[in-house]
């Protein structure tokens, strides 16, 4: 999605992403042909000042991603990103906790402080134990 808004706030130095999502904002450099029109509003919010013009055009701007389909396909991403990160934290913890019952963990730090080891070979020789174990 391009990056759409560039907000701060005058009174606490805030600033919110240009996509309106999660993309920090480095200014309106990435705007597509035919992205939404950004708006140019000044606005103070402790004085209330042009606070109901934002608001109208955050909700244009809604009304823009879901005609065109690109909240539906955030959402979509948003989900898959969620029950990747549950399949990543349960594959992880399983791995290790068949890690910790099959190898003393201690021993291989201390193989490798001492320098008869070192973390990528470790790692790589932990794994492919675990791998074994699995086939």
């Amino acid at each position: 999605m391009p990056e759409l808004w560039h907000v701060e706030g005058r009174d606490r130095g805030t600033r919110i992403p240009c996509d309106g999502w999660s993309t920090p904002c480095s200014g309106f450099h990435h705007i597509h042909h035919n992205a939404w029109p950004v708006p140019a509003l000044t606005t103070e919010a402790v004085n209330r000042k042009n606070v109901d013009q934002l608001h109208g055009k955050i909700v244009e701007h809604l009304e823009f991603v879901q005609a065109g389909g690109q909240f539906e396909r955030h959402r979509r991403e948003q989900l898959k990103r969620v029950v990747l990160n549950i399949l990543r934290h349960r594959f992880e913890r399983e791995f290790l906790d068949r890690l910790m019952e099959k190898v003393e963990f201690n021993k291989v730090v201390d193989d490798i402080y001492a320098g008869r080891s070192n973390p990528f070979m470790a790692g790589n020789e932990l794994y492919e134990q675990f791998a074994d174990q699995r086939g």
